[in-house]
């Protein structure tokens, strides 16, 4: 969360329940981006669908145990377009 608060992103999404602390240290740190902390992946998708814009990068980063694979196929390119494999 510190780091990220750092880094200087637009928006960092949290999944699951072992990011509480993250997302803590995220508003602690006075991040200013759009911050989400959920463990329910309808809302991670849904949220980060709704936050995605042309040329956007985005990566995804978690445990094998969470499987955020499964956002690639849902989020697409910019024009709705599965993404290259």
């Amino acid at each position: 969360g510190l780091r990220a608060a750092a880094a200087g992103l637009q928006a960092l999404f949290l999944f699951g329940e072992e990011m509480a602390a993250a997302h803590g240290a995220a508003q602690e740190a006075g991040y200013t981006g759009q911050l989400l902390w959920t463990s329910d992946f309808g809302q991670l998708r849904d949220r980060l669908k709704a936050c995605l814009r042309p040329g956007d990068l985005v990566l995804i980063k978690g445990s094998r145990s969470v499987e955020l694979e499964r956002l690639v196929p849902e989020l697409g390119d910019a024009d709705g377009a599965a993404p290259a494999a």
